[in-house]
This record gives C-alpha cells, structure tokens and sequence, in this order.
C-alpha cells in the first residue's frame, strides 16, 4: 500500500489525470484488502500494531514531502516511488532462487506473474509516452526481475514429481 500511495502523491505532483485514477485505485483496493484482514484475522493485536507503524511512518513521509517546493517533492518522490519499487522486485530473484533449489516452481502461480509481467510492459511504453525517467527505471527493472521469473516457468515443472512409495502394508492379488 506504501508503494502505491507513493506513486499516487507522484502522480499528483504530475498532474496526470489517468494515473492518478490508476493509483486511487490501487490505494483503495490494497485498503479494503487490509480492512479485510485486520476484519477477519483471527489474531489482529499483532497486525494493527504493524499497520499503525506503518500508517504513522507514511503520515511523517507525506507531510515531509508537502514541506517541499512541487520540483523537490516531485523529485524525492519519484526517487522513493522509484526504490520502494525496486526493492520490492527483490522478491523475483529469491522465488527463482527457491525455484533452482527446488527443481520446481509449484510454490507461484502463474497467472499473477504473467499478468504483472504485461501490466509492467504497459507501464514502460507509457513512461516512455509521457518521459518520465523514475517510472521507467522502477518499470523497466522489475519487468526483467519478473520475465526472469517468468521464465522458470519454461525450466522447471510446475508440479513435483510423485514418487511411487510403496506401501508398508502387503496387498494380495
């Protein structure tokens, strides 16, 4: 929800009506999901406590960047935007690492990957389209982050192999 909320302050900075629609979106949609949670979890003490952190680190962050003149707080934005997307492709390289030591790549589904792969294409022509370089970076790296991952499809199975055990107990034919 961060990194979308980032983006959204940055495409207001921007001032672009389609993406700030877009990243509404996102930000509502990834709160609902996290009401949802916190609504339904069974243990939500520990989950209220994070999201609390959270909420009050992104209240600090946001109201430093109001405290900017529109050309630093676009550009710091667009820097945080930018990393925390980055970061977040971190992920890429580990499943693909989990999927080599395993020999399988049951663990992801991929619908998920493909459609992010595409949406991040989508994202690159568009940054392109309106040349915007914190965009392109942030899009263009977790697009290779993800086709790699994408990739593992095409290398390992997507289920494991069953071993035939035999069974302790004798069968009569």
């Amino acid at each position: 929800m961060l990194l979308s909320a980032l983006w959204l302050r940055y495409s207001i900075f921007l001032r672009d009506t389609k993406l700030i629609l877009l990243q509404t979106y996102a930000v509502s949609m990834q709160l609902f999901f996290v009401v949802a949670l916190i609504f339904y979890r069974t243990k939500r003490r520990k989950l209220i406590r994070l999201m609390t952190g959270i909420a009050a680190a992104m209240s600090l962050l946001f109201l430093y960047i109001d405290n900017l003149n529109d050309e630093d707080g676009k550009e710091f934005t667009g820097r945080i935007a930018s990393g925390a997307q980055i970061a977040g492709s971190l992920v890429c390289p580990y499943l693909i690492y989990k999927a080599i030591t395993s020999k399988c790549i049951d663990f992801v589904p991929l619908a998920p990957v493909v459609f992010t792969w595409v949406m991040e294409l989508h994202a690159i022509v568009y940054s392109i389209g309106i040349d915007d370089f914190y965009m392109l970076l942030a899009n263009v790296i977790f697009f290779c982050m993800d086709g790699s991952l994408l990739s593992m499809f095409f290398v390992y199975p997507t289920e494991k192999k069953k071993k035939n055990l035999k069974s302790p107990i004798p069968t009569v034919m």
